[in-house]
């Protein structure tokens, strides 16, 4: 405005010396975004000139523009932007007087940064479901230039987590996996996020019934192996009874190596680790039965006796354990294995002649156990009689010979036919006939194993 002066009856006008009527203000902005100061001055044809302190300000392409005119812009704002001194000068033309404006600041923020690995700083972070409803977890992060930070879960099934403060409350039951996510507030917020992925595991089950189960097996059997499976499980836990007997394995298979000596009843069992474990177990039962056995109850030698065909042989006899059967094979015929209450009887006459190897067999019950014996049969001797078939009425002595080296010899001639003179209980006789017509010599004897012919020989002689 301009102000009157009077003098000595004069009056003068004088322009005002302040022409600027809106002073730029103080400016706080972020690192990349926009800023601007302006002013605002009355007059005809005014120009601007803004500056840092007592520096001019100059445009320059995408950075600054208005330098001098009453709005100065800086898009986009640096941290070197940073004054506590921005000011513009007006310029009156032609000649003033001119107007500088008071001296304005701009802050410039920094962007925030974005936060660092979230940590735990207070309470405990559960791995297995919870049941108590009274875990809570305090997490904790930082980020530069942050003005607060926002804190979130990817599953609200989890619980419940402070959005300021990031104080988790557990959720009773809860099981799976959730993500605790934060951001940082700030200039150019908000940030990107950081998360920290928890998984909460659910209570490990009970195994499922090792496989096979139930089973029957016969002693010294080979390592037998068993399956199981349970929910949730990070190892299993193996055990077996019965002296000797041994289990080896800490996944979803144990195996068995069984002692060579043990029958019985064993159990093999098997829990699960995991969160709340180890858990109940399962179990199956195994019936060991023992190896069968066949003892000879007969005197020893019947297990090799040497007789005669058609002679009943001496009964020979085993009782067995385990077994519930049993097969005899190789005997003669006439000779028959029978099996009665665990006791097995060989027993009968043979029919047939030869040396016979028999296996006896046990069936049923555990492994292939078997007894053997020899039963040799000698056929019945059948003699030969050699000496003159043909002759006269008492015309002298004839000879009649069988096999020498037998005992037991027993001649016979027809009767009144002949007489035997002399060698009866020897291989040779010496026979005078007395009587035409036909006429036999017969003999038998006692061989060499023992066995006698079932009839005599018999000779046909004609007397003439």
């Amino acid at each position: 405005t301009n102000g009157a002066i009077s003098t000595c009856g004069m009056t003068a006008t004088i322009p005002s010396t302040s022409i600027i009527s809106t002073q730029p203000s103080n400016q706080t902005a972020c690192v990349g975004s926009s800023v601007s100061f302006s002013v605002t001055a009355s007059g005809t044809g005014l120009t601007y000139q803004w500056r840092k302190g007592s520096t001019p300000i100059t445009n320059v392409a995408g950075h600054i523009s208005g330098a001098t005119t009453n709005t100065l812009t800086i898009n986009p704002v640096l941290l070197s932007d940073a004054a506590t001194n921005y000011n513009v000068i007006v310029f009156v033309p032609p000649s003033g007087p001119n107007d500088t404006s008071a001296n304005v600041s701009l802050v410039v923020t920094p962007t925030v940064g974005t936060p660092t690995v979230i940590t735990i700083s207070a309470g405990t972070e559960p791995t297995c479901q919870l049941t108590n409803g009274t875990t809570t977890t305090t997490y904790a992060t930082t980020a530069t230039n942050n003005t607060g930070l926002n804190w979130s879960l990817s599953n609200i099934a989890a619980g419940v987590i402070g959005a300021t403060t990031g104080l988790m409350t557990w959720a009773n039951g809860f099981s799976g996996t959730v993500n605790i996510q934060v951001t940082a507030s700030g200039c150019n917020g908000p940030s990107a996020q950081v998360i920290r992925t928890i998984t909460v595991a659910p209570p490990v089950g009970t195994p499922s019934t090792p496989t096979p189960s139930g089973t029957i097996i016969c002693q010294g059997s080979v390592p037998t192996t068993y399956t199981t499976s349970a929910n949730n499980a990070t190892s299993y836990n193996w055990t077996v009874t019965g002296t000797g007997n041994t289990i080896s394995g800490t996944g979803t298979t144990g195996t068995v190596t069984w002692a060579p000596g043990y029958s019985g009843i064993a159990i093999v069992s098997v829990t699960a680790n995991g969160c709340s474990g180890p858990s109940a177990s399962g179990s199956t039962t195994i019936t060991v039965n023992p190896t069968n056995t066949i003892t000879l109850t007969s005197a020893g030698g019947t297990t090799a006796q040497t007789l005669c065909i058609s002679t009943a042989i001496t009964n020979i006899t085993y009782s067995a354990t385990g077994a519930t059967g049993s097969t005899v094979t190789g005997l003669p015929a006439g000779i028959t294995g029978t099996w009665t209450a665990n006791v097995i009887t060989i027993s009968g006459t043979p029919t047939v002649s030869g040396t016979f190897n028999y296996t006896v067999t046990l069936t049923g019950g555990c492994g292939t156990i078997t007894a053997t014996g020899t039963i040799t049969v000698n056929p019945l001797p059948v003699p030969i009689i050699t000496g003159q078939s043909t002759m006269c009425i008492n015309s002298g002595y004839y000879d009649y010979t069988t096999a020498p080296g037998m005992t037991g010899y027993i001649w016979s001639v027809s009767a009144p036919g002949g007489v035997i003179n002399y060698g009866s209980g020897t291989n040779q006789i010496t026979v005078s006939w007395i009587a035409a017509g036909p006429q036999t010599v017969s003999v038998t004897y006692t061989n060499l194993n023992g066995c006698t012919a079932a009839t005599p020989t018999v000779f046909n002689v004609t007397v003439n």
